[in-house]
């Protein structure tokens, strides 16, 4: 596993058929994991921001927040915006 201060980074081709770059890590003692997605020429630039954690107080939910953050070097009338959803999954089995 890798930290924050020695990442792990590697090229994939995501389901659109991309290459993107992704760095990975975990932070906070190994409690929660992150991903930046870069490269996708789809939405000119911008980074997929992805951090997933057992819940707090309740260990049988995995909390998955993603965030997209617009490239800073497109317009501000760029079609792309800043965005975030916060999906949790509970395990049932």
């Amino acid at each position: 596993a890798s930290d924050s201060s020695n990442p792990l980074n590697t090229t994939i081709v995501d389901p659109d058929k991309d290459t993107v770059n992704v760095e990975a890590w975990w932070e906070d003692d190994g409690t929660k994991h992150k991903s930046l997605l870069r490269g996708k020429p789809r939405v000119k630039g911008g980074v997929f921001e992805t951090v997933r954690y057992l819940d707090v107080e309740d260990k049988d939910v995995l909390v998955c927040e993603s965030k997209f953050l617009p490239s800073e070097f497109e317009s501000s009338s760029s079609s792309f915006k800043y965005g975030s959803v916060l999906w949790k999954f509970r395990r049932v089995a």
